[in-house]
């Protein structure tokens, strides 16, 4: 289904080019305040090399994130509560909102067979479970039977040695504890 938004133009003069936003398949209806009628922008259309104010491109951008957000599966697996809630409400903020959550490996596993996240948020130190040692290895369990799952780490590490051992067994990215809202946000838009 195509989605259209109409954003009125203010004062701002800059200008930029507006490509980028046919990345995401997404029929954009913009309504500039100097015009009688609004434009359509479609990919392919000649006005595809179109150049809009910048204050509106950023517009478009932060909604076309956010509808791109709003289907991607997310699953948290952490044995902090404070940790689970905090990046939860971080998540609910960027709009993502289809989010499961574990406090344990063993049922975090579960979870990722049954949930098929697009992406998980995995602590590194966690209680050893039967199945699992850390997040590490559940870590591995994950990319080895979904390697494209986006898998960002948690750690209270700063140590290269744990951050090399995460990436070197496919994690996309880490997060150092306690994190907050903008390195979040930083590093889920560098992976999406």
């Amino acid at each position: 289904m195509d989605k259209k938004l109409i954003i009125e133009q203010d004062n701002d003069t800059s200008f930029v080019d507006v490509q980028k936003l046919f990345d995401h398949n997404k029929e954009i209806l913009v309504k500039l305040s100097s015009l009688q009628e609004p434009i359509e922008i479609r990919d392919g259309d000649e006005l595809l090399g179109a150049i809009l104010p910048k204050n509106i491109y950023k517009k478009l951008c932060d909604q076309i994130e956010v509808d791109t957000n709003k289907n991607l599966k997310i699953l948290l697996v952490d044995d902090t509560r404070l940790i689970i809630s905090t990046a939860k409400r971080y998540l609910n903020k960027l709009q993502f909102h289809n989010i499961q959550q574990s406090m344990d490996l063993d049922e975090g596993y579960k979870l990722f067979k049954e949930y098929n996240p697009d992406m998980v948020i995995l602590d590194i130190v966690m209680p050893e479970t039967q199945r699992f040692e850390s997040g590490i290895d559940l870590l591995q369990t994950i990319k080895k039977e979904k390697n494209n799952t986006i898998v960002i780490m948690l750690t209270g590490s700063s140590e290269r040695e744990t951050i090399v051992r995460c990436l070197s067994n496919g994690a996309n990215a880490y997060l150092l504890k306690p994190f907050n809202f903008d390195r979040l946000k930083e590093t889920l838009n560098s992976l999406l």
